[in-house]
């Protein structure tokens, strides 16, 4: 059985058949359309990876999330600032953090602000410039040092 079997016949074990949409891999446009139609993304990973992407498009659209803060996405979301984290593996905690957005409009509104306006400093195409130009330029200057005789 694979990953989205067991998934689904998990759902309906818990009589949740139907609650959960698999929207599969979305297009750059249909992507963006996605995120427009909602307030809050989860970010639930438990294996480390690099640079959690899916956590930084999600922000960068206006919504807030909600993280495991496992790898890449540790960096990225600041506790009650620019997202909430929760516990690895931690349902109850997850469950804790979404009752805690819904009941707290304020708090969802804040997040999803700080959390795009974070994304759109730290990832815009000009930050992305400044931060090679400053890398050249060290490394420009250490070659230099280098083979100075």
């Amino acid at each position: 059985m694979g990953y989205r079997e067991h998934l689904e016949q998990s759902l309906k074990q818990h009589n949740l058949d139907g609650a959960v949409q698999f929207v599969g891999q979305l297009k750059r446009q249909a992507l963006a359309r996605f995120y427009a139609l909602h307030h809050v993304g989860v970010f639930p990973s438990i294996h480390p990876e690099a640079f959690g992407i899916v956590a930084a498009e999600m922000m960068a659209s206006g919504l807030a999330v909600v993280s495991s803060g496992v790898g890449g996405a540790g960096e990225l979301i600041e506790d009650g600032r620019t997202g909430l984290r929760f516990m690895p593996g931690n349902s109850q905690d997850l469950a804790r953090c979404l009752m805690r957005l819904a009941s707290d409009v304020a708090l969802l509104h804040n997040l999803r602000q700080a959390g795009q306006h974070e994304a759109r400093q730290r990832f815009s195409v000009q930050a992305s410039v400044s931060g090679l130009e400053a890398g050249f330029r060290r490394n420009t200057s250490a070659y230099r040092q280098a083979t100075v005789f």
